[in-house]
């Protein structure tokens, strides 16, 4: 299951380090707008294999669907998004403290009525399954400081040091491929040894790489930001390929579809949020204007963000690691 499963995140890791390479390529060369017009024949053909490569496994079912949950989650999304995206203002403007107020509100108003409903769109109870949540929280965060580096290094790149959008890109391009090799190699050790090992190897080189990027800010090279993400994407390698299968496994089997779709879904959020809280960090810094030393300074914070939030990954990995040695004992 679990080299089944890297196998399928693969495209996940290692896009957002292959997105900036190819959109680098295409502004150097055509204009900004045509990167979208090259993404519909992929967006096509993943129709069409779709359509005709998945077929319905199981007996379909005509549950109701629950539109005031559906409504309550969706409005909490979109505060948490707007509300992310104008963080630039200050997290403490009116605007944004609304929103984050309207997030917290619609959240505990989804949970409330998930709570009391016969079918909710998601049954919130499978979060008090401690593996399940401590393995959720690591994924989402490896996802978030995916895409905040995703952010951090190209702009670090070329404000800071003046390279262009295709060497910026570039320079991405060696840590995917260590991404790319480790997601699966790390399902199949998982198949093989179970959660540890994966689990410690994925946190540690993670949270290495963010201390790296943040005392290297100052005396970085393009060398340097290409061995430090690839080391970060090692452990990306091994958190993509381990946390998402280990938690699916720590639930019913009834409610894995619950499972999976808290998981993607969460997955985009953060994805979403992650972009805008990390260059909501270092906008606040080009505020005196977008100069070489206020966008390292910016990049620095952000770094200091994301060694946070490794460190948030590093205890729920420690607490995976603990209930799963509990529950063999």
């Amino acid at each position: 299951m679990g080299l089944l499963m890297g196998i399928a995140l693969m495209i996940t890791g290692v896009a957002p380090a292959i997105g900036p390479t190819l959109g680098g390529t295409m502004i150097m060369h055509v204009d900004w707008r045509a990167i979208f017009w090259f993404l519909m024949p992929f967006l096509i053909f993943s129709l069409c294999a779709g359509s005709y490569a998945i077929r319905q496994s199981l007996p379909l079912s005509k549950p109701s669907f629950d539109l005031l949950g559906y409504f309550f989650l969706a409005l909490s999304f979109i505060c948490l998004i707007v509300g992310a995206s104008l963080s630039s203002q200050g997290w403490t403007s009116p605007r944004v403290l609304l929103l984050m107020l309207g997030f917290i509100v619609f959240l505990m108003l989804f949970v409330m009525h998930s709570l009391h409903h016969d079918n909710p769109i998601i049954h919130p109870q499978i979060f008090a399954v401690r593996p399940f949540t401590a393995s959720l929280i690591t994924y989402v965060s490896t996802n978030f400081m995916t895409l905040g580096l995703g952010f951090l290094i190209p702009n670090f790149l070329q404000l800071t040091l003046h390279k262009s959008a295709l060497t910026a890109g570039v320079i991405m391009m060696p840590g995917a491929v260590v991404a790319l090799l480790f997601i699966p190699l790390s399902g199949k050790i998982y198949d093989q040894r179970g959660v540890k090992g994966n689990a410690l190897a994925a946190v540690i080189f993670m949270m290495l790489a963010q201390l790296l990027f943040f005392f290297n800010v100052s005396h970085a090279t393009l060398i340097s930001c290409l061995i430090i993400y690839m080391i970060y994407a090692l452990g990306q390698g091994f958190s993509m390929g381990t946390y998402m299968t280990h938690a699916l496994a720590q639930i019913p089997e009834k409610e894995s579809a619950d499972g999976n779709a808290i998981f993607n879904t969460l997955l985009q959020l953060f994805g979403a949020i992650g972009t805008s809280i990390v260059s909501s960090v270092v906008a606040t810094s080009q505020k005196g204007g977008i100069t070489a030393s206020n966008t390292a300074i910016g990049t620095a914070h952000g770094y200091l963000l994301l060694v946070a939030l490794s460190v948030v990954a590093f205890i729920c990995a420690l607490i995976t690691i603990h209930d799963d040695h509990a529950a063999k004992a």
